[in-house]
């Protein structure tokens, strides 16, 4: 049996929920520090329409932060080195590992796309060598939105902007805007 019209086929939304996992491991040096981790990623999409879905999200991050103290330097090695963060530095190690959990919600269609993320829901300190962290966050969230603009079926423009959410109540904005050519080629500005 063969249907020429799939469009008269009901799926029930329950069977239409798509899950989500995914891995990531990175590693990044930045002068005298040095970060390795690792995340797991859930997520679940569910239909809200034909075409508009909602989606929500978990990440649990591990990751390492390690201070490379043969690459600091001073502009006064004696004076410099006796202060107590660095002797603390030195004396129990320059090493910390966190453990965080990350949500977020996206509403997307082909068209469009909005959404919200927060982290940490989270944390916890995995190992701690005494390192200064009076302000562990600097981000708490990040919010994102983004629209298609079609002009023809060869060209597409699509603006979008991001946020980052910072812990002292200050946004970090970013405005992109993305020139699809034939679906295949694209140039974007930021």
């Amino acid at each position: 049996l063969r249907l020429s019209n799939l469009s008269a086929v009901k799926i029930p939304k329950s069977k239409q929920i798509a899950l989500g996992l995914g891995m990531n491991v990175f590693q990044t040096t930045y002068g005298p520090v040095e970060t390795v981790g690792g995340s797991l990623n859930l997520s679940m999409h569910y239909p809200l329409s034909k075409k508009v879905k909602i989606a929500a999200g978990l990440t649990m991050l591990v990751e390492n932060t390690k201070f490379d103290l043969s690459k600091i330097v001073f502009r006064n090695d004696d004076e410099e080195k006796n202060t107590p963060y660095y002797r603390s530095l030195v004396a129990n190690g320059s090493s910390k590992a966190n453990l965080n959990l990350r949500g977020g919600f996206l509403i997307y269609a082909p068209k469009f796309y909005l959404g919200f993320s927060y982290f940490p829901l989270f944390e916890t300190s995995i190992q701690n060598a005494s390192i200064d962290e009076s302000n562990p966050s600097v981000y708490s969230g990040s919010v994102q939105a983004g629209y298609s603009i079609e002009f023809s079926p060869d060209f597409t423009v699509k603006p979008s902007v991001s946020g980052l959410l910072i812990s002292n109540g200050g946004v970090n904005m970013d405005y992109n805007v993305k020139a699809y050519i034939q679906k295949s080629s694209w140039v974007g500005v930021s």
